[in-house]
């Protein structure tokens, strides 16, 4: 059986002040990489089973507190 993974970078802007306490949160999903942070930029790669676990992902971190604006920059779909 093939199995799909569904990878997406994203840029979360978050309030400069708390930008570290945001990434600090998304580090520790499943699924979630921050790779860097730069003011008020955080930049994630989230990986998920599906477009929909993508969607949900990006929908919980813009419901997240301190969080701006979630834009997807990239996605891709690997299978294995």
């Amino acid at each position: 059986m093939t199995e799909t993974c569904h990878i997406a970078g994203i840029v979360v802007q978050a309030l400069p002040e708390h930008a570290a306490q945001v990434a600090a949160r998304i580090a520790v999903r499943h699924g979630a990489e921050v790779h860097a942070v730069d003011g008020g930029k955080i930049v994630v790669v989230l990986e998920a089973d599906s477009e929909r676990g993508l969607a949900q992902d990006m929908d919980e971190l813009r419901a997240e507190p301190h969080v701006l604006l979630v834009n997807l920059v990239y996605h891709e779909m690997e299978t294995a």
